[in-house]
């Protein structure tokens, strides 16, 4: 079994450090958290671990504040967008004006609903595609649909530093990337963010697949501050507090 199934494999195998992890959550389909999982149960393991995650990001690169979250993962179905979803509440949570831009058009989860919503009006600022930002219905923070970022090319090469630089009304913008297996078409914007955090399904993501991504991000000079592990059913921090527990005193 050469899955990716605790923090030390990570570490070992591919430097990298884990930014947290997600627990499966009972009788829910796919064992995921909702995208809001946070907000709807915050003092439960799951929201625990994302505000735990949220403050790792923010920390990652110390000589300077982390505005633009990529969130990626190597193939669909590992949570990646369940994890920008959270991650994007924690942050409005927090007094944030946070958006969220949905660049993962072959697997969205966020643009149906957003698309019938009222408003996006021009305010006569930035250019056409600014008034396509809208309120995600129910919750807490902006969304940039999918269909907007396509029609616009907004994060092809040449074109994603210039899409950032007109989101001066936003303090966070959390971006859902397109999974690696995808192709390559998410690397061009993920080299012009802050971080990119990746999403490794617990018993599922291999490290060898894991690894082709890694070099991926590395040659597009994407910044990867760490990998969050998503669906885990049996968590390091168990497996340390039995150890403790064992250990005399």
């Amino acid at each position: 079994d050469i899955s990716v199934r605790n923090p030390q494999q990570l570490r070992d195998a591919l430097g990298l450090d884990c930014l947290g992890e997600l627990p499966a959550i009972p009788r829910r389909w796919g064992g995921f958290g909702r995208c809001d999982e946070v907000a709807r149960a915050p003092g439960s393991p799951f929201g625990r671990s994302i505000r735990g995650i949220k403050a790792a990001v923010g920390i990652a690169a110390l000589d300077r504040p982390i505005r633009f979250v990529g969130v990626t993962s190597v193939s669909p179905g590992e949570g990646k967008s369940m994890l920008a979803g959270n991650l994007a509440t924690a942050w409005a949570m927090s007094g944030a004006r946070t958006l969220l831009i949905d660049a993962d058009a072959e697997h969205s989860v966020f643009s149906k609903p957003a698309q019938h919503d009222a408003g996006g009006e021009r305010t006569g600022k930035g250019p056409e595609w600014t008034g396509q930002i809208r309120a995600h219905p129910g919750q807490a923070f902006d969304i940039l649909s999918s269909g907007t970022v396509e029609r616009y090319d907004l994060l092809a090469a040449g074109h994603a530093q210039e899409t950032f630089a007109c989101l001066g009304g936003h303090e966070m913008v959390i971006v859902d990337l397109p999974p690696f297996t995808s192709g390559n078409h998410g690397v061009a914007a993920a080299a012009q963010l802050d971080g990119v955090v990746i999403a490794v399904e617990w018993g599922r993501t291999s490290q060898d697949a894991l690894a082709e991504q890694i070099r991926a991000l590395v040659a597009a000079r994407a910044p990867v501050p760490g990998v969050v592990l998503t669906k885990v059913r049996k968590s390091s921090n168990d497996r340390l507090r039995r150890r403790a527990r064992r250990t005399p005193r």
